[in-house]
């Protein structure tokens, strides 16, 4: 319901990272070219981690789609408001990926208040810190229907535990306690659903924004935990 809503890619391609990786919203706003470059330029990148005092010292990954959204946004959008026009073999390291319009870091403020544009159009309300929590419920679904059992289950539970940077392993057991206290049967028929809609009609002019494919995002992190493990 919400991503059509965004009107402009940098918000679009930085809410998709978001829902692809859980990551805090301060990661993401902080990731230069230098963090993507140096794990392939491709579905992951180098971030700094809560505590990490500015050190980077975890990954956050996201989807292929996620990945071809970003590179568009570099090539298009993002070269129109760098003063040089750089493209992205031209981009130092130090640059950072997502810029205002006139070309200066973007910074929390200016983008929570296109945030909360795009949630007044979709008529919903959600921060950008609750997808975070929408992502570990998500993975912790499929981890537990996609397992093949017991010791695969707890791989993927304790790769899980590693990748969110969880300093105490304990957290998990809070969304678990969450968890046992839902009913899941909405969320399959919904999710169902949706696999088998179309590409939205409306909405900003990016190439892709089925609400499916967002899910398949968090599908396709669980599928990186699973080569991990």
């Amino acid at each position: 319901r919400l991503l059509p809503f965004f009107s402009q890619k940098r918000d679009y391609v930085i809410a998709r990272i978001l829902f692809d990786s859980g990551a805090r919203i301060s990661e993401v706003l902080g990731l230069t070219f230098g963090d993507w470059r140096k794990v392939g330029q491709q579905t992951k990148a180098w971030t700094k981690n809560k505590g990490s005092y500015g050190e980077r010292v975890k990954e956050i990954w996201w989807s292929t789609d996620t990945a071809q959204l970003l590179r568009n946004y570099i090539g298009q959008e993002r070269r129109h408001c760098d003063p040089t026009g750089r493209d992205l073999s031209d981009l130092p390291d130090s640059a950072l990926l997502f810029i205002t319009d006139e070309g200066d870091p973007y910074t929390y403020i200016a983008f929570y208040a296109n945030w909360q544009k795009a949630c007044q159009r979709a008529k919903v309300k959600v921060t950008p810190h609750q997808i975070r929590h929408w992502f570990v419920t998500m993975a912790l679904h499929l981890i537990d229907d996609e397992a093949s059992g017991e010791n695969e289950r707890q791989a993927l539970r304790q790769s899980l535990i590693e990748y969110m940077s969880w300093p105490c392993p304990q957290t998990i057991e809070a969304y678990d306690h969450h968890l046992r206290k839902m009913d899941f049967a909405p969320t399959h028929a919904a999710l169902a659903r949706l696999s088998g809609k179309e590409e939205a009609t409306s909405g900003p002019v990016h190439p892709k924004t089925n609400p499916s494919a967002d899910i398949m995002g968090v599908s396709e992190t669980l599928r990186q935990l699973i080569t991990k493990a």
